[in-house]
């Protein structure tokens, strides 16, 4: 995926059409999947707030990185051209383009989580409109197309809502796919509903 993602934006849009966001982080939210949906080439199944509340392929992605990435409450340290971030453990961040000092600034992410033998943990690209994530299980995606939300789950399986506002009573933007990007101790990258960092750099 690498440079794929680059210039581009993902959950920033949908939170600032809901006026979200605050001078802590930016919350940001796109889409998820799970089991039941329908497999490549059908018509996608219903993405609603039940399948957003029962287990789905976007808690499971989102899990897959969190135990792979750096251990919970480590802080990195930026190298000097803030595009690359390493643990004291041997997990590093790779970025597609230099990380500004100010979290609220990021208009995309496009990261690399490698494990200390440089093996992928994930390769997160996200947009507006697109939310990617590869990892080792397959890749996981969510994306925007006008009103409408599209996950496919690392399987194949699809699902649908035709308009992706009507999950907000669901929970929010915070029950969607998506992130938080924050600067409380150094810049943070959470995945929506954890409250565990995916990762801290400074």
């Amino acid at each position: 995926m690498h440079s794929r993602f680059v210039g581009a934006v993902i959950l920033a849009t949908l939170v600032a059409a809901c006026g979200g966001g605050d001078d802590e982080g930016a919350e940001h939210a796109s889409g998820g999947a799970g089991g039941g949906g329908s497999g490549g080439g059908g018509e996608a199944a219903t993405l609603d707030c039940a399948w957003l509340a029962g287990d789905n392929c976007w808690k499971d992605t989102a899990m897959t990185t969190s135990a792979c990435g750096p251990s919970h409450g480590e802080v990195g340290i930026f190298d000097a051209e803030r595009t690359s971030c390493s643990f004291a453990a041997g997990t590093k961040v790779e970025f597609d383009a230099t990380v500004p000092g100010n979290a609220v600034e990021v208009e995309s992410w496009a990261f690399r989580v490698l494990h200390p033998s440089d093996a992928l943990c994930a390769d997160v690209g996200a947009s507006a409109t697109e939310l990617v994530i590869e990892t080792d299980r397959g890749t996981f995606s969510s994306a925007r197309t006008g009103e409408a939300l599209t996950i496919t789950c690392p399987d194949g399986t699809q699902f649908r809502a035709p308009d992706w506002r009507d999950l907000q009573r669901c929970g929010g933007a915070a029950a969607l796919p998506g992130f938080v990007a924050g600067e409380a101790n150094g810049i943070s990258f959470t995945w929506n509903g954890s409250t565990v960092p995916l990762w801290i750099c400074e």
